[in-house]
C-alpha cells in the first residue's frame, strides 16, 4: 500500500519544485517541448506582424508622394485636385490626372476643378459636361427662365419674319414659320401644365424637346450660312436675326441636355447606394420663372427605369409664403416616410399643423406614412441634392495602407 501512495504523489505532485527534489526526465522534456511551442508561436506573431500592412489616414505627404509617383508637381493646386479626385472615386492615374489637365486648360473659376472631376468621373470626357456641372454649382441653370426667353425671343422673330418674304424662297419661308409657331404653341400648352401642375405631361415634354431642338437649332444655322453668303443686304439681315434666335435656342437646348448630364451615374459605383434622374420642371408656385428641381432613384437592377413600388423622390422648391423647401420622399411598396427640410420656423410650424391632412391625403390613395421628419437647415449643411447628385467619399475616412516585405 506504501508503494503505491508513493506512486500517486509522484504522479499527481504539483507543478512546483522544492529544490532539494530531483526532477522528473519526462516531465522536464514535456516542459521544454511546450516552451520551445510558445517560443515559435511568439516568433511567428512577430513575423507576421512586421508582414500585416499598416493602415493610417491620409496625410498631405501621402498626397506629395502620390503627385511625384505620377510625374507631377508637388504643388497646392495638384493637392486640391488630386483630393477632389480621392474624394469622387477617381482613379489616381496619370492617364485620368492629364486628361482633368486638359479639360481645366484656361479654366480657372471656383468650382472648375470639382466640376472637372466630376464629369470625369461620369465618363463626361468633353468640356461641356464641365461648363454643365459647374453652372449647376454655381446655381446658374434655371430652365424655366430660358424656356421663357426663347418663347419671347421665337414671337419677335415670327412678328417680323414676314418683311422678308420677298427675300426669302417661299417655301422655305413657309416652312421656317411653321416650325416656329409650333414651338410657340408647344410653349403655351407647357405653360397651361405648369398651373395645373401635370407633372408627367411637363416631363415627357422635355424629353420630347431634346430632339426636335436639335432639330430646329441644326435648321436654323444651315440657314444662317445660306443667307450669310448672299449678297442680298436683306437676307444678311436675316441672318443677323436667324444667328440671334439661334443662340437663344442653343441655351435651351443646353439647359435639357444638363438635366441628361446630372442624370448619369459616376463609373464607381461604391460611392454611394442611390443614383438619380434629374429633372428641372417650371415652379408652378411662383408667379417668377423659377425651377422645381425634382431626383426620382433609379431602380437598382435596371438603372435606365423607375420601380414605382420601391423608389426615394426629392423635390426642392420654393413658395412666397414657406420660402426653401426640400422634401424628400422615401416609398416602400404602399409605405411613405417623409423628411422634410427648411430653415423657416414658420414652415416648420406649417408642416407640423398640416401633418394630419397630409395623412388622409395619402391614405385616400391607399398609402400609408409611417414617419414624417421635420429637419433644420442651417447655413453649414451641405445641400441635399448636391449629395445625391454628386455623392463623395469623405475624406476623413479614407485610410493609406502600407505593407513591408
Amino acid at each position: 500500500m506504501g508503494n503505491i501512495s508513493d506512486a500517486n504523489k509522484a504522479v499527481n505532485r504539483p507543478n512546483y519544485l522544492p529544490s532539494n527534489t530531483i526532477p522528473d526526465p519526462k516531465a522536464s522534456n514535456v516542459d521544454s517541448q511546450r516552451t520551445n511551442a510558445a517560443n515559435n508561436i511568439a516568433a511567428n506573431e512577430r513575423q507576421n506582424a512586421a508582414k500585416r500592412p499598416e493602415t493610417r489616414p491620409l496625410s498631405t505627404e501621402d498626397l506629395g508622394l502620390i503627385l511625384t509617383n505620377l510625374g507631377k508637381e508637388n504643388s497646392p493646386e495638384n493637392k486640391q485636385l488630386l483630393m477632389l479626385m480621392i474624394e469622387h472615386g477617381v482613379e489616381t492615374s496619370q492617364q485620368a490626372f492629364e486628361h482633368l489637365e486638359q479639360l481645366l486648360k484656361g479654366r480657372k473659376s471656383g468650382n472648375t476643378k470639382e466640376s472637372a472631376v466630376i464629369a470625369h468621373s461620369k465618363n463626361l470626357k468633353y468640356p461641356k459636361a464641365t461648363e454643365a456641372i459647374s453652372n449647376y454649382l454655381s446655381n446658374k441653370l434655371n430652365y424655366a427662365k430660358i424656356a421663357q426667353e426663347t418663347h419671347d425671343k421665337m414671337r419677335q422673330f415670327q412678328s417680323v419674319l414676314n418683311d422678308f418674304s420677298k427675300n426669302l424662297d417661299s417655301a422655305l419661308l413657309t416652312g421656317l414659320g411653321g416650325i416656329i409657331s409650333e414651338f410657340i404653341s408647344e410653349h403655351k400648352k407647357q405653360e397651361k401644365n405648369k398651373k395645373e401642375f401635370n407633372l408627367k405631361a411637363l416631363l415627357t415634354h422635355q424629353s420630347d424637346s431634346v430632339k426636335d431642338i436639335n432639330y430646329l437649332l441644326s435648321f436654323l444655322k444651315g440657314l444662317e450660312q445660306k443667307l450669310e453668303q448672299s449678297t442680298n443686304i436683306m437676307q444678311k439681315g436675316l441672318s443677323v436675326l436667324v444667328k440671334d434666335l439661334s443662340a437663344e435656342v442653343s441655351l435651351l437646348q443646353d439647359s435639357l441636355i444638363s438635366q441628361l448630364i446630372l442624370s448619369k451615374n459616376p463609373n464607381n459605383i461604391q460611392v454611394a447606394e442611390d443614383f438619380f434622374h434629374y429633372f428641372m420642371i417650371p415652379n408652378p408656385l411662383l408667379q417668377n420663372q423659377k425651377d422645381m428641381q425634382l431626383l426620382i432613384s433609379k431602380d437598382s437592377r435596371n438603372k435606365k427605369r423607375i420601380n414605382p413600388e420601391k423608389t426615394k423622390i426629392v423635390l426642392k422648391f420654393e413658395t412666397n409664403d414657406l420660402g426653401d423647401l426640400t422634401v424628400v420622399i422615401e416609398i416602400d411598396e404602399k409605405k411613405l416616410h417623409y423628411r422634410f427640410y427648411s430653415n423657416e420656423e414658420l414652415t416648420q410650424k406649417f408642416i407640423v399643423d398640416y401633418t394630419p391632412d397630409l395623412r388622409k391625403s395619402m391614405e385616400a390613395l391607399n398609402y400609408d406614412i409611417i414617419g414624417i421628419t421635420n429637419n433644420k437647415k442651417t447655413s453649414n449643411t451641405i445641400p441635399i441634392l448636391e449629395k445625391l447628385l454628386f455623392p463623395k467619399f469623405d475624406l476623413n475616412d479614407i485610410t493609406r495602407i502600407s505593407t513591408e516585405a
